[in-house]
């Protein structure tokens, strides 16, 4: 790419125009994607397999802490493995964004995931 093409790419992901797509039946402290999420996204993908990017964010649940809780006594480090459950669910997200649309699909990574108070799973962005 040139500069100018990553530049103008980069104004249109930061966009706020975006689709947006859920998958919250991921099981408690699992990341595999089930069959209902795996047959919705692969629609989304082809409805938005011309978006500029793709975001994808964990999303950890309350029933996510308290087996980790269960499991971990050190607060720091319950946290740190809720971000690394969050991670793993994104990363499998990502997979299947590449397996459906190709390795050279942009996907932009976020530093941080979302704390539900009653959903678990991943969030897509799909910016136009």
């Amino acid at each position: 790419y040139t500069k100018e093409t990553i530049d103008e790419r980069s104004l249109k992901i930061k966009s706020d125009k975006f689709n947006i797509f859920k998958c919250y039946d991921e099981e408690v402290a699992g990341y595999n994607l089930s069959s209902s999420c795996s047959s919705k996204i692969g629609k989304f993908l082809k409805e938005n397999k011309n978006a500029y990017g793709f975001e994808i964010i964990g999303v950890v649940d309350p029933k996510d802490r308290e087996l980790f809780n269960s499991k971990i006594k050190d607060k720091t480090l319950t946290q740190y493995a809720l971000m690394g459950l969050s991670r793993k669910r994104v990363v499998e997200a990502s997979w299947r964004i590449k397996e459906t649309l190709g390795h050279s699909t942009v996907l932009m990574p976020v530093n941080f995931n979302i704390n539900s108070k009653v959903s678990r799973g991943f969030v897509i962005r799909a910016y136009k």
